[in-house]
């Protein structure tokens, strides 16, 4: 999963929402609610910070994750289902 959102920060920042990032960055983490659930593998979770005129720099972080997703097993046992992860979704 590349998660994206806007570029802040020391580079400039152009975030409309000043704790977005660190926010996002806390639930990933599992820091903060609504959190990451553990059983999700970290090495299969990306953030991209990226503001306009970076997209050939988004670009190229997701050229990197597909690849370096190329080489991460998939965790043991079957896959979910797409009903077990209708948790995600608000109906």
């Amino acid at each position: 999963m590349l998660v994206t959102g806007c570029r802040g920060g020391t580079q400039g920042g152009d975030c409309v929402y000043r704790l977005g990032n660190r926010w996002t960055g806390l639930r990933l983490a599992g820091a903060r609610e609504p959190h990451l659930r553990a059983a999700v593998p970290r090495d299969r979770v990306r953030i991209a910070w990226a503001g306009r005129g970076d997209e050939a720099q988004l670009a190229g972080e997701l050229r990197a994750f597909r690849a370096s997703l190329a080489t991460v097993p998939w965790p043991a046992g079957p896959r979910p289902k797409r009903s077990e992860t209708a948790h995600a979704r608000r109906d």
